[in-house]
């Protein structure tokens, strides 16, 4: 019995020993993965902030662009993502500080109350970095909405005015004359009753022919 109830100790230690690395590697894991993240929402909310405020114009013109209060929510949510993040880091901080107190209440004063005790910066500091993520992601699908909603809307104009191009014309009638009266035909053609000048050069012969003939 002796032995076994060493065996079952000894297990126990080793088990102790095996969870208390297994948790140390996933804390740090954790840590490093927060690290991460922190770091990714911020360059990214940066980087996309200044993307749509220097380049998307040349995508989608805003002064002919539709629905321009979608980008302008963007961009106040791509805001409020990187302040959330730097918000973060400090409400982590009075987060760590506040674990230390625990710790040293716990470990050097005893006191057992401390071992398991709420700490209400980490559950503050889990959920701006939760805000901060759905912020970001929120400033890109609507991002991506404008540019889909603007660029379709341009393409459909361009149909329009392809096909408003596009009109079939038959052959060009033929007008009709103008019907001239009055003075305005005299001034264009002589009238039909006055003689012409082969008229009279023809009478002007015979009269000649006659004298002759006397």
């Amino acid at each position: 019995m002796a032995r076994k109830e060493q065996k079952d100790e000894s297990d126990s230690e080793a088990a102790e020993s095996v969870y208390a690395d297994y948790r140390r590697d996933l804390l740090s894991r954790q840590l490093s993965n927060s690290q991460k993240y922190d770091s990714s929402i911020l360059s990214l909310s940066m980087a996309a902030l200044g993307f749509s405020l220097t380049f998307i114009g040349n995508i989608v013109p805003l002064d002919t662009s539709i629905c321009l209060w979608i980008l302008c929510v963007s961009w106040f949510l791509y805001s409020l993502s990187i302040i959330f993040v730097v918000i973060s880091f400090q409400v982590s901080n009075w987060a760590i500080n506040q674990q230390i107190e625990y710790a040293e209440k716990y470990y050097l004063q005893g006191d057992r109350d401390y071992a398991d005790k709420e700490n209400c910066w980490v559950k503050y500091t889990t959920n701006i970095n939760i805000l901060s993520g759905f912020f970001f992601i929120s400033a890109i699908l609507l991002t991506i909405t404008f540019v889909i909603v603007n660029v379709s809307n341009i393409n459909q104009e361009v149909t329009m005015q392809k096909k408003e191009g596009h009109t079939f014309i038959g052959g060009a009638e033929v007008p009709k004359m103008q019907i001239l009266r009055g003075a305005e035909t005299e001034k264009i053609a002589p009238s039909l009753n006055s003689p012409s000048d082969s008229s009279k050069r023809k009478g002007k012969l015979e009269s000649w022919k006659e004298d002759i003939r006397e």
